[in-house]
């Protein structure tokens, strides 16, 4: 069990945390690494684009000596816009690909922002019906600003999404315009600087986002927010947790098996109060529900009544979540919704 500071869920509960979701959660879901996913081209351009043998071979080489934007300018120029979209369409739509409950864990936590380099729609999808949230690319540069002032609760895809495939950043070229993209590296670097962030399913090697935190840490004198990342203990050495710490302003929580980042979610859902969750977690008719289950003067047949109509809403949505309401009372019930 992951052992989660206090500071990070008093932060959580009064909704000054933003999630930043790595490529960790989309491979535990079935979508493959960046190498993984070069390798899928290669295969792509084989098995569709004739006579591009030769040109492949600088391609497998990059790869083989870990230039991955290189092998990722090359793919591209060789596959052109046009076999590029089918083929990302065609691995990251794979319809074997599903929500995992990871995703929908994060659904039930009061996070105002969930940014991700993620192409996929996986997060998207856990969010349901009703429970949908805005979701913007790093092009939507004025909604962007309009957040920092209005803090609005949404899904931001850093590196563009599989819904509109000339917004994904792969290639070089790709990293050089998002670098040019001023508007949203402001964006960017307020949200960092404003807001607490924590890193889940990332390597924290990703050279953008460290220079984002080194700058950060310079502007303020070292003054600047803390930050938490949940990494893999095999991930990362000691002497790498104390630079995130003294450089970066940004705790390390380490754990040793995949399966703890769902438990550390659900750490996380166990620790807030009902009171702290979104409207949007449980949609308005659930948030209706739960209103009228906190009332003082509530009996414990009416709370049984209110339980069973939250449950069928959660199983409609093929959610989870757990909550703990406290009564006036006394009395505690837990409820499930499936």
């Amino acid at each position: 069990m992951v052992d989660i500071p206090q500071t990070l869920i008093e932060k959580l509960q009064n909704r000054k945390v933003v999630l930043f979701v790595g490529a960790g959660l989309s491979i535990g879901a079935g979508l493959p690494s960046w190498t993984n996913l070069l390798q899928y081209l290669i295969k792509y351009v084989e098995d569709n684009i004739p006579n591009k043998g030769n040109e492949l071979v600088v391609v497998r080489e990059a790869i083989k000596d870990n230039e991955l934007l290189i092998a990722a300018d090359r793919l591209f120029e060789i596959m052109n816009k046009n076999y590029f979209s089918m083929a990302m369409k065609k691995n990251v739509r794979d319809e074997e690909i599903s929500v995992q409950n990871t995703h929908y864990l994060i659904t039930q936590l009061p996070f105002r922002q969930i940014l991700t380099t993620n192409y996929d729609v996986l997060l998207e999808s856990a969010y349901q019906d009703e429970l949908r949230i805005p979701v913007y690319t790093q092009e939507h540069n004025v909604e962007l600003a309009q957040i920092l002032s209005n803090d609005e609760r949404c899904i931001i895809k850093c590196h563009g999404t599989i819904d509109d495939v000339k917004t994904i950043v792969l290639t070089k070229r790709d990293y050089q315009k998002i670098s040019k993209n001023s508007g949203y590296n402001l964006f960017l670097s307020a949200l960092f600087a404003t807001k607490t962030v924590l890193f889940i399913g990332y390597s924290l090697s990703d050279p953008d986002l460290n220079l984002i935190m080194e700058n950060i840490f310079n502007a303020f004198n070292g003054g600047n927010t803390a930050h938490y990342a949940l990494l893999w203990r095999n991930q990362i050495k000691d002497y790498k947790i104390q630079d995130f710490h003294r450089n970066h302003n940004i705790q390390v929580m380490v754990y040793d098996e995949h399966s703890e980042v769902e438990t550390f979610l659900q750490q996380l859902v166990d620790a807030i109060p009902i009171s702290s969750l979104e409207e949007n977690s449980i949609g308005s008719k659930g948030q209706e529900i739960l209103d009228s289950m906190l009332k003082p003067e509530l009996n414990l047949s009416e709370f049984e009544f209110y339980e069973k109509q939250l449950i069928e809403i959660g199983e409609d949505q093929k959610k989870l979540t757990y909550m703990v309401c406290t009564l006036t009372d006394g009395c505690g019930f837990t409820m499930m919704i499936k």
